[in-house]
């Protein structure tokens, strides 16, 4: 059922996401936007000039890493969703390459045996 390794990853991966810790870094950046915003329009009016510069400077750092932040843990997620389907294309490949194979056994099983112990509503010659 497909490479061990990306089964692996994919297995371990979903488990490991959260989008609820996403949706908590997205407010966060959306928190952080909304406090630089009111110091920019607060150009000093009620604090020092250097308070300002100094707060408006903070707030603008804290922004970019909470959009790196937010950033990485929207990256995992995408690497995982390709993970994921890179994962389900290897099994079904590998369902197809063996397509033949369950032919034939499906049709072994079909022509064996006088079919009395089967189920009517499973039996393929009913």
């Amino acid at each position: 059922d497909g490479d061990l390794n990306l089964k692996r990853e994919v297995k371990h991966g979903i488990k490991n996401l959260d989008l609820d810790k996403l949706d908590r870094s997205r407010a966060k950046v959306t928190s952080a936007f909304k406090d630089l915003d009111k110091l920019v329009e607060l150009r000093g009016d009620f604090i020092s000039p250097c308070q300002h510069i100094i707060k408006t400077s903070t707030a603008f750092h804290y922004l970019h890493r909470r959009i790196r932040k937010l950033r990485l843990q929207a990256d995992t997620m995408i690497k995982m969703g390709e993970a994921t389907v890179q994962w389900g294309n290897q099994v079904e490949n590998s369902l197809t390459n063996n397509q033949s194979d369950l032919d034939r056994h499906l049709q072994v099983s079909a022509n064996h045996g006088a079919h009395v112990d089967c189920d009517r509503a499973y039996c393929t010659r009913r």
